[in-house]
């Protein structure tokens, strides 16, 4: 009875969950070229904390967050405004090329993170986004997710770190850009949303529950047989 009472509990705490904002970026902040680095977050509960690195990229100019390079209403926070978006190129000689950039962010009391940002590429533009995370501070990056670029207009692209991140105080996310064919082919990126859940510690089960269910077992089985040989006797 206690097993099924904790069970029903961790259950109904399970529902009463909600996903939380745990940082965004809208890019609305006072345009510059290049971009500054590391950007803070725009939102959420860590946007004191959060951060984005550009500085693994091969020039700064590279990335730009500019009112010539407009954002989207797509994936957008409630009460933010539709300003502008990070725009990357390929670069001199397409140099971008497998270079990244990465979100800093803590993780602490939270699990079931869920990214969703807004996206947009020209034609020759970046054609992949490769989607990595990192909980030993960088020096291994573990492959999540590869998103294709969309061609025509922002559209909403999701990675699920669900299975993998769960209340650690250090998380770096990192955005590996590839495909691009020539100097001015871009990606837009706009509306970036780290969301998950508040973190629920697992409940292992007391040894001693086993060994009540196995006696609990023995006894169940230990009346049938009584019955049984006591209708024997009797016919």
């Amino acid at each position: 009875m206690k097993k099924i009472a904790l069970t029903l509990c961790l259950v109904s705490a399970a529902f009463l969950t909600k996903a939380d904002l745990v940082a965004d970026w809208n890019f609305n902040q006072t345009p510059a070229a290049p971009s500054p680095t590391p950007i803070t977050a725009s939102g959420g509960a860590e946007s004191g904390t959060a951060s984005l690195d550009l500085s693994h990229l091969s020039s700064g100019d590279d990335a730009t967050i500019g009112s010539s390079f407009s954002g989207t209403s797509v994936n957008i926070v409630v009460g933010d405004a539709n300003g502008e978006s990070l725009f990357i190129v390929g670069g001199t000689g397409e140099v971008e090329n497998g270079k990244s950039i990465i979100f800093s962010l803590d993780m602490s009391g939270y699990q079931n993170l869920v990214l969703t940002y807004a996206t947009d590429r020209s034609t020759t533009g970046f054609s992949e986004q490769d989607w990595s995370y990192s909980t030993d501070g960088g020096a291994t990056f573990n492959s999540s997710s590869a998103v294709t670029s969309i061609s025509s207009g922002f559209a909403k692209a999701t990675v699920d770190f669900s299975s993998a991140i769960d209340n650690d105080s250090s998380i770096l996310i990192e955005l590996t850009l590839k495909g691009a064919t020539t100097t001015s082919g871009s990606d837009h990126f706009d509306n970036i949303q780290f969301n998950a859940d508040d973190y629920i510690a697992p409940v292992p089960e007391p040894a001693g529950w086993g060994l009540i269910s196995a006696i609990g077992l023995l006894g169940i089985c230990g009346v049938g047989i009584w019955r049984g040989q006591s209708a024997a006797r009797r016919a």
